[in-house]
């Protein structure tokens, strides 16, 4: 540091001069301490859109499984309605089926109720 000279002038020019250098490196501490709060202000607000983007992926992800396990519902279900048309087609084919044997038991035994009326004649 100087020391004040006795000259009042001098003493004068020392005190602008110690003012202007005071005021200097408050200057140059402050830009620094706004450079601190500037970087650390893009830093949250980076922060926060890359959560922002994190949380909206997440509930994108959870609509798209949603319309995918919908879809595969509706595409179960179609199918549980095509085994059930099966099943049904077969019930009435089995039905078809035992009504023609039950026909062809009843021509067997009527031919062979004929076959022993020419027999007997």
């Amino acid at each position: 540091m100087s020391s004040l000279s006795g000259n009042e002038d001098n003493q004068n020019s020392e005190k602008v001069f110690l003012l202007a250098r005071n005021y200097e490196l408050k200057m140059h501490d402050n830009w620094i301490l706004n450079n601190y709060v500037d970087s650390s202000n893009n830093s949250l607000r980076n922060a926060m859109l890359c959560l922002g983007m994190f949380v909206l992926i997440i509930c994108l992800s959870f609509v798209f499984f949603t319309k995918v396990e919908n879809k595969s519902v509706v595409q179960m279900d179609i199918i549980q309605s095509n085994i059930d048309y099966i099943q049904q087609v077969q019930k009435s084919d089995e039905g078809i089926i035992q009504g023609l044997n039950q026909m062809i038991l009843m021509q067997q035994n009527e031919i062979k109720s004929l076959k022993t009326e020419q027999e007997i004649t």
